[in-house]
């Protein structure tokens, strides 16, 4: 009887272990332990890194020196990820994260930042999740963050749901306005606004389209963001986002750079891919006419 129940529990022990394996699945990022290993293993992975020179250097957090990558599970698919902060041959700064599928399968992605960031992997509800510090003239934070929805969001261990009844955008830049108004019945105008002309366009999202957009507003419970955000002053592009929710709620949102926030830059990024799925067309011109000039 002994015999058995000993038998019984090297065959879990074993089952476990093979378990272990099969979550933890290997790639050759778990093998990056050193600047040099990492470097390589981007100037092999894409060209254009070789060409714009790109290199990694330790950097000053306070009174130590710590490395410019980390390694972890961000997107918790079971294959290890690799985030790294680097310059070009300008010495502009930019942050990349390398999200692994198995296989040689890695989708990059460019975080668009401009300043150093300190990243470090930590661990919460068994999930591994990016730390970001970042320290620059018009903003400090302390994020954690995860990568769902196709982009890097600020991490949220209790997402709310909210019914969201209208999504309303109005982005601006020097070259004008664009709008993009979404509704409960996966209808979608789009509407850009020039000095002298607009354009216009309508189409119906799919499902997974509007979904997506859903819920990453209710995961970045949207109802507890800051009215107007306005950290990184130097920039010309701004935004007003109005999100109407249960029975007529309103929360506006006024973001001046468009980067003060990971779930919301995810957000944007998903517009903009909207935006790319339609082709504008003449609305009427604006209060000059080319005659007038």
């Amino acid at each position: 009887m002994k015999k058995l129940i000993f038998l019984t529990l090297v065959l879990i022990l074993i089952s476990c272990k093979k378990q272990l394996k099969e979550d933890i699945m290997l790639t050759e990022i778990d093998n990056l332990t050193s600047l040099t290993d990492v470097e390589n293993f981007i100037m092999l992975l894409d060209s254009k890194f070789s060409k714009e020179n790109y290199r990694l250097e330790m950097i000053k957090d306070s009174t130590r020196l710590v490395q410019p990558f980390c390694i972890g599970d961000f997107d918790n698919n079971g294959y290890k990820d690799l985030f790294v902060v680097g310059k070009d041959k300008y010495g502009f700064i930019y942050s990349y994260a390398f999200m692994s599928f198995g296989k040689d399968s890695i989708k990059i992605s460019n975080l668009h930042e401009d300043v150093n960031l300190i990243a470090s992997t930590t661990r919460e509800n068994n999930q591994d999740l990016l730390l970001v510090k970042r320290n620059s003239r018009f903003h400090f934070s302390n994020d954690i963050l995860i990568h769902k929805y196709g982009g890097f969001v600020n991490y949220n261990n209790n997402p709310k749901k909210y019914n969201i009844e209208k999504i309303s955008f109005k982005g601006y830049d020097i070259r004008g306005k664009y709008e993009i108004i979404i509704d409960q019945n996966l209808n979608a105008n789009f509407k850009l606004t020039k000095t002298l002309n607009s354009y216009k366009a309508n189409r119906k999202l799919t499902l997974k389209e509007y979904k997506e957009l859903i819920e990453l507003l209710n995961y970045s419970d949207f109802p507890s963001l800051k009215e107007d955000y306005f950290e990184r002053s130097s920039s010309q592009i701004m935004c007003d986002l109005t999100i109407t929710y249960n029975d007529n709620k309103t929360k506006h949102i006024f973001d001046h750079g468009m980067e003060n926030n990971y779930s919301l830059k995810t957000f944007y990024s998903k517009l903009e891919d909207l935006k790319k799925t339609v082709q504008l067309e003449p609305a009427g011109k604006g209060l000059l006419s080319n005659e007038d000039e």
